[in-house]
């Protein structure tokens, strides 16, 4: 994240205000929220740690035109607005932070008015559902973080419109398969560590043609079909301090050794 270098105001923890509430309630009670300037001049809405429970009222916030970077890290949050106008005021957003609240899914174009975002971070929630649909009109998204959710499985199309994605992070959900990726032709790193994975197949993740390190550290893994390193791009993976079975010819071995990493 870009680094601050200057404060306007300090926010005040909603702690001191009588515990967790909407946004609409929290300006009610605290005031408008203070912007911040980072570094590279982007301007900055910090409400991590406020004990919000709901986007409500989100349209509330002053200077909203301007914001770049949205921190709802921290919060109760539960659940992403089924009417994504609630957030449409919010048309500059680059950078939007929501780890560590009480998400359970993201619903079809929950950030349809979102389309400059090219940082989303939905980690360490309660998500157990993704739509075809739920990052359609991302198209400028680079870095999607997903791990630590309750992620089980994932539509083929789920990311398809992400076609500018470079980084995603699937790692300590509850997959038991490689998921089917399409779109992601730029995709440059995928974390699938702390999964239910036993096998990798030699055409999985075979869209992600520009991918060069896959994390399956922390899996149950028993095999690995050869073909998976057949990649052109593909540089590491990482398996961690397992024993996996690959059968494979001795030109494809050299690749394979260069690739795998405990």
């Amino acid at each position: 994240m870009t680094q601050k270098v200057l404060f306007l105001v300090c926010l005040i923890s909603a702690t001191t205000y009588g515990g967790q509430s909407t946004i609409a309630q929290y300006i009610n009670r605290v005031g408008q929220p203070a912007l911040e300037y980072t570094i590279d001049n982007k301007v900055e809405l910090n409400l991590a740690s406020r004990g919000i429970t709901s986007l409500e009222g989100f349209e509330m916030v002053t200077g909203k035109q301007d914001v770049n970077i949205v921190l709802l890290d921290h919060n109760e949050i539960a659940e992403l607005p089924v009417e994504p106008s609630i957030l449409k005021q919010f048309d500059a957003i680059e950078e939007l932070w929501m780890t560590n609240n009480k998400l359970t899914e993201v619903y079809a174009q929950a950030f349809a008015s979102h389309s400059r975002l090219v940082w989303l971070s939905l980690n360490h929630n309660q998500i157990n559902k993704i739509y075809s649909q739920s990052f359609a009109c991302l198209t400028n998204l680079v870095d999607l973080n997903l791990a630590g959710n309750k992620i089980k499985q994932l539509p083929r199309d789920a990311f398809e419109h992400l076609g500018h994605l470079r980084f995603l992070d699937l790692g300590e959900n509850q997959l038991d398969h490689v998921p089917v990726l399409t779109g992601l032709t730029q995709l440059r790193v995928l974390l699938l560590n702390h999964n239910h994975i036993t096998r990798v197949k030699g055409n999985d993740l075979q869209e992600a043609t520009r991918l060069e390190k896959v994390d399956f550290e922390s899996n149950p893994l028993k095999r690995i079909d050869a073909g998976f390193f057949d990649k052109k791009h593909l540089r590491v993976v990482h398996i961690g301090n397992v024993a996996v079975s690959i059968i494979a010819t001795a030109q494809q071995l050299q690749k394979i050794g260069s690739c795998l990493q405990e």
